[in-house]
Formats: structure tokens, C-alpha cells, sequence
């Protein structure tokens, strides 16, 4: 490739496709701390001709550095750039289309919905150039996009359907919702789409989608199970508290759900915290969460399983069950806590001195 010139105090200097693969090594991709991001900058058009051209690489990790240069905001002013990759998109192989057309849209170009609409409809096109053209359908607005996202939902290509519900779940609720409801719950859809299907309907901060997600509850995929789970405490779903208290006890799903209870504060989850708390099987990770989940609970009925939990030999359990026993400041604590020794650890005394005083003023209030 022949080296863009340009001059710089007085210099004449050359950027070309080796400055912008330089930028590969560098740990952050900015103008202070990549000096061929720098050098690719003070080029002005003579950098952006080098990633224009980058854009037709044959390697897609220089694709990619050429995508990323040219959405870079060092760069300033988006529009020239965009003109410049739109003119330059038919001199790129069709299969190798897809960054280019990625960056249309993030530059925000005015024919990049109906351009990469009519890609991602297009079941003649490359699979992952329509790939890329869905993801860049989530970086704008509008009906055209929406539309052309919803149409490859049932698409045969999985990775297909999983961008164009991510990128309906960016840019498209809550207009898209009742599409993303009905891929999540379809039949024959592959775990990962009703993952992200999952992910967006949280994004939505819509409680109409509970229903859907409790459904999703029941779907035998652990990666399912978990994505609902996480939403329905994203969305304080404490409505869903009955059907996740079961999977407290699935080892795969125990940590999401003691999460989403931590973020419901429902007291209605309290037994059955207390009872994996005090479960044999427990492992230590998981005893330190519910302890904390207890704690946002607020609810006195902990009180006793948290107060056994102050003499564990493990000083950290014991630090954070008198954590918990702070927060919930009840005065039946006080029994527990002033009868529990530090055993000369000074972080477990600031604990328990902390956890006292929250107490005692709870017990001194009418």
C-alpha cells in the first residue's frame, strides 16, 4: 500500500497500513497513549484514507482497527468520514462488507437504516456481514431499522437472530417488546438468543415482560434460567419471588437467584435463605451472599440464623453475618452480638462493635 504524506512541523511524514496495525499493541486506544493512533490523528484525510482503505482488508482484525480508528472521537466531525466510507463500500468484497457497514452506522450516516436494513434482509447476503449490519441496526432509531431487525428473528441462522434481539433491545423498546417476548418463549430457539432476549426485555424496564420471564424460568437451559433471573431483579419483579424460591436449591442458579432476592427485599424469601444458609452443602461464596441478601432483607426473622453464624470459624462469614445483623438493627440481635468474642480480629470487633450500636439505638427507639 503507497503511504499517505503529510507534514507535521515542518516534516513530511507517512502514515499507512502498518501505522494502523501498530495500534493493535497498544492497551488503550487513545491519542495520549498510542502514538500510532496519534501519528493516524495529525494525518487528518491522509489517516482516514489509510482506514477507509483498511476497511477492504482481507484479515478482519485489520478490519476491525480500521472500524474502530474511524469511529475514534479524536477524529471529530463524523460526516466527511462517513461520506468517505460510503463511497468507498462497493470497492469492498461483499463478504467483507461488514465493518464497513457496522461503521456507517455508528458514524451516523443518513442512508445507514436503509442500507443495512436491506443487507440484513438480504438471505443471499454473507451470514456475518448481515450479522454486522444488525448490530449496527442497534445504534439507530426508527421504524426501517426495527422492522428489518424483527423480520430475521426467525431467521436459520442463530447468531443472526441473537444480534438483531440485542440490537432491538438498544435503540427499540419499548416498540419491539412483544417481538422479543415471543422469540424468547418460541420453540426450537437456541439458549443464547432467549438469553439475550432475556437481557433486553430487563433493558426495557417494562413490567409488563414479568409474566414472560417467570416463563422462562421453567426452560430446562441453566444459561435461560439465569438470564431471568437477572431480570427479574433488574425489573423488582417481587411478584416472581414464589417461582424463584425453587431454584434456590439448583445448584447452577442458587448464586443468580440469592442476587435478584438481595435486590427484591422481600421477606417473603427469608425461610428459605435461612435454610440454605443452613445447609451442610452450602459453599463458603454462597453462605457470604445470602448473608448479605439477609442483611438487605431487613427482616427481624433472620436474626437467629445470622446470630449462629457470628461464631464461625471462617472470620469472614463471621464479619459479614454481623454486617447483616447491622443493617436489619433489631434489638433481639444484641443477645447474639454482645456475647460474641473478636477472637483478636480486628476487622470482626469493628464488625460487631458497628453492628451493637446500630442495634442498641434501634432497641432505645419506641
Amino acid at each position: 500500500m503507497t503511504p499517505f504524506v503529510f507534514a507535521l512541523a515542518g516534516q513530511m511524514l507517512a502514515v499507512d497500513a502498518g501505522t494502523l496495525d501498530r495500534t493493535a499493541s497498544c492497551d488503550r486506544l487513545t491519542v495520549e497513549q498510542c502514538a500510532p493512533l496519534a501519528e493516524l490523528v495529525e494525518a487528518g484525510q491522509a489517516g482516514v484514507a489509510v482506514g477507509v482503505a483498511g476497511l477492504g482488508a482481507e484479515d478482519v482484525a485489520a478490519r476491525t482497527r480500521a472500524r474502530r480508528f474511524l469511529a475514534h472521537p479524536a477524529l471529530g466531525e463524523a460526516t466527511q468520514r462517513a461520506a468517505a466510507v460510503k463511497a468507498a463500500l462497493a470497492d469492498v468484497q461483499a463478504e467483507r462488507r461488514g465493518e464497513a457497514l457496522l461503521l456507517l452506522a455508528e458514524l451516523g450516516h443518513p442512508e445507514a437504516a436503509e442500507l443495512l436494513a436491506a443487507v440484513v434482509k438480504d438471505d443471499a447476503a454473507d451470514g456475518r456481514t448481515r450479522i454486522y449490519a444488525a448490530a449496527g441496526l442497534g445504534e439507530l432509531t426508527g421504524d426501517v431499522a426495527r422492522a428489518a431487525l424483527e423480520s430475521v428473528l426467525g431467521a436459520p441462522i442463530p447468531r443472526l437472530q441473537e444480534a438483531a434481539v440485542t440490537s432491538l433491545g438498544r435503540k427499540h423498546l419499548p416498540a419491539a417488546l412483544p417481538a422479543l417476548v415471543n422469540v424468547a418463549l418460541g420453540e426450537m430457539v437456541p439458549g443464547f438468543v432467549r438469553v439475550a432476549a432475556a437481557r433486553a426485555m430487563a433493558a426495557s424496564k417494562d413490567g409488563s415482560v414479568v409474566p414472560a420471564l417467570v416463563l422462562l424460568l421453567g426452560v430446562p437451559q441453566v444459561p435461560t434460567q439465569v438470564a431471568a433471573i437477572e431480570a427479574l431483579g433488574a425489573l423488582n419483579a417481587k411478584v416472581a419471588v414464589p417461582a424463584l424460591l425453587p431454584l434456590l436449591r439448583g445448584p447452577e442458579t442458587a448464586d443468580a437467584v440469592v442476587r435478584a432476592l438481595g435486590a427484591l427485599r422481600d421477606p417473603r424469601s427469608t425461610a428459605a435463605l435461612t435454610d440454605l444458609l443452613g445447609a451442610a452443602e452450602t459453599p463458603g461464596s454462597r453462605v457470604s451472599a445470602i448473608l448479605w441478601t439477609l442483611g438487605e432483607l431487613d427482616d427481624p426473622a433472620a436474626v437467629p440464623a445470622l446470630g449462629k453464624r457470628l461464631a464461625d470459624t471462617d472470620l469472614s462469614i463471621a464479619r459479614a453475618a454481623a454486617e447483616a445483623l447491622g443493617r436489619i438493627a433489631h434489638a433481639s440481635a444484641l443477645d447474639y452480638l454482645v456475647t460474641t468474642d473478636a477472637r483478636g480480629d480486628a476487622a470482626l470487633e469493628k464488625s460487631l462493635a458497628w453492628a451493637r450500636a446500630e442495634c442498641t439505638k434501634a432497641a432505645a427507639t419506641p
